[in-house]
């Protein structure tokens, strides 16, 4: 059973800074109903630029990241230590403001392989910025940032329901009545951190 218990947060003015980080933490572990610390409660985080790690070198000794993502900021790393600490069983970060979709498993250390998946990351198109799209389904990042799980650059939206979330796409969106298909489908389980499916 989906525990809804949750905290909405939405960063719309820009990504937390320490203080910030530190008072969303300090409200998630707030938001935990009674109970066993396995069964604390859900996040649902509501943002507008990549969360997840994407190093865009493939070598190891060096971190090619963008600064206009958490990439760029220690507070990602405090953020989900804090879901950690406070037993969050469904952390669930969605994404906009980045015309791909992406679905991604969040980690407190990602260059650790051993680090556990402690959360889920949906990010979604947009609706026709950037026209059609070319459908393809493979960003070469993908080969060296295993939790990078699902790239797509047609044009559409993410469909979520009990969280699983469906990937809707259009392949023409200059076209009028171009058809809607599913390019992926992932769920999120309780009390499972991490996407099934593909």
């Amino acid at each position: 059973m989906w525990d809804d218990h949750k905290v909405d947060n939405n960063w719309a003015d820009g990504i937390p800074e320490n203080r910030d980080a530190n008072q969303l933490n300090d409200t998630t572990e707030r938001s935990g109903r009674a109970g066993p610390p396995r069964s604390r409660h859900t996040t649902r985080t509501c943002q507008q630029v990549f969360f997840a790690e994407k190093d865009r070198n493939k070598a190891p000794e060096i971190d090619d990241v963008s600064m206009d993502g958490w990439d760029g900021y220690a507070s990602r790393r405090r953020i989900t230590q804090g879901w950690v600490d406070a037993n969050v069983r469904n952390a669930v970060v969605l994404t906009g403001d980045v015309h791909r979709n992406w679905a991604n498993d969040l980690k407190v250390d990602y260059k650790d392989p051993a680090s556990p998946v402690v959360g889920s990351e949906l990010v979604c198109t947009s609706i026709t910025s950037t026209g059609n799209g070319t459908g393809s389904t493979v960003d070469p990042v993908m080969a060296w940032n295993p939790h990078l799980k699902f790239y797509n650059d047609n044009r559409g939206y993410v469909n979520t329901r009990t969280m699983t979330a469906d990937f809707r796409v259009l392949d023409h969106v200059t076209t009028p009545g171009s058809p809607v298909s599913t390019k992926a489908s992932f769920a999120i389980q309780d009390g499972v951190p991490g996407l099934v499916g593909g």
